[in-house]
């Protein structure tokens, strides 16, 4: 579901995604969870309510798309 495009992040170099799109990352980058924009532009927006932040060094894996499960259809 999607395409995988791995970065690779220099020491301090930051980068903030959609935590949908995130896949994995090295143990060496450091990460928080960003809340952002309000419930009612998360609900009427179509847009996520939560980013990560991720410090490097290290790699770090985006997916382009979110993954699906079978059972939603």
């Amino acid at each position: 579901s999607g395409d995988f495009y791995e970065k690779r992040l220099e020491d301090g170099e930051e980068l903030i995604v959609s935590s949908g799109h995130l896949a994995a990352f090295s143990s060496e980058v450091d990460y928080d969870i960003l809340t952002v924009g309000s419930v009612r532009k998360f609900l009427f927006g179509g847009e996520g309510l939560f980013m990560t932040r991720l410090k490097g060094p290290g790699k770090v894996l985006l997916q382009s798309l979110k993954r699906v499960s079978a059972a939603s259809g």
